[in-house]
């Protein structure tokens, strides 16, 4: 339930969201704008645990699904960062920072898992009928089939790492220090543009 949002916001807006979000100054303003949500969610959830104590993943019902999933559609914008907007919509929910996180990560199954078998069905659909100017299929030659299994192997190690110390980090500390990123990078874009190198 948590999935259908992005994935309905995808099929029905990508070229809506390409023509009028894949540009530098939207990233730099999505990245600012988030940057205040993520900000009010911490305030919210440091407001909220005064009256009410924050809810753990065994409270997360079909609603509050629905209610990261829409914060997961927004992700979709450049800028926005998948875990950060979900992680921001689950404080706004009443989940620990910690909650949050988790849950945000177990949402991000089903969308890499899609995502990767689409790129893997696209590549094989490659060696039958390749596009003049384009490489040749990752399963054209085994030594890019071993690079792929080695490459996929590496990534799901480091990204089990990162989730880890996340985790860890998000249980001792709140998430100013991604608000802090978040508008030093639109800074840097804005720089860039105003420096006519971006």
């Amino acid at each position: 339930l948590g999935t259908v949002p992005a994935v309905l916001t995808g099929l029905l807006f990508k070229k809506q969201l390409k023509s009028a979000f894949f540009n530098p100054t939207s990233i730099a303003v999505v990245a600012i704008v988030f940057a205040c949500f993520m900000l009010a969610s911490e305030w919210w959830a440091k407001r909220r645990a005064r009256h009410t104590p924050p809810r753990d993943t065994t409270a997360i019902g079909w609603l509050d699904a629905l209610w990261v999933g829409l914060w997961q559609a927004c992700a979709l914008m450049p800028g926005g960062s998948r875990s950060g907007t979900t992680i921001t919509g689950g404080l706004f929910a009443g989940l620990t920072r910690e909650s949050a996180a988790r849950f945000s990560f177990l949402l991000s199954l089903p969308i890499i898992l899609g995502a990767g078998l689409k790129e893997l069905y696209d590549e094989y659909k490659k060696i039958g009928s390749p596009q003049p100017g384009e490489p040749a299929s990752l399963f054209a030659a085994s030594d890019d089939v071993a690079a792929l299994v080695v490459g996929t192997f590496v990534s799901a190690v480091v990204g089990y790492g990162a989730i880890a110390f996340l985790l860890g980090f998000l249980k001792r500390y709140s998430m100013n220090v991604f608000v802090a990123y978040r508008l030093m990078l639109a800074a840097a874009i804005f720089g860039l543009i105003g420096a006519n190198l971006l």
